[in-house]
């Protein structure tokens, strides 16, 4: 799901939870879900493709995570 949507989910209670965890089969790289009140998750996506999107660098999935709203985040480590 796209950052805007996110952050509206967010904005309206929606969302829990964020975590970050490394992207799987892809060396150095990194994935974010966010959990909602339902049980469910969403994936981070592009806006261009609606790709998982995949962070080269924890910073930058910390830097949407905290435009989204959130103010911390579960790392998983690899």
């Amino acid at each position: 799901m796209e950052i805007k949507l996110l952050r509206q989910l967010f904005e309206e209670g929606v969302l829990l939870s964020a975590s970050v965890a490394p992207a799987p089969m892809s060396e150095g790289k990194w994935v974010m879900t966010c959990s909602k009140a339902n049980g469910a998750t969403e994936h981070v996506t592009r806006v261009r493709d609606n790709h998982v999107k995949q962070y080269r660098s924890l910073v930058g999935a910390i830097a949407d995570a905290k435009h989204i709203g959130f103010q911390e985040i579960k790392l998983i480590i690899p």
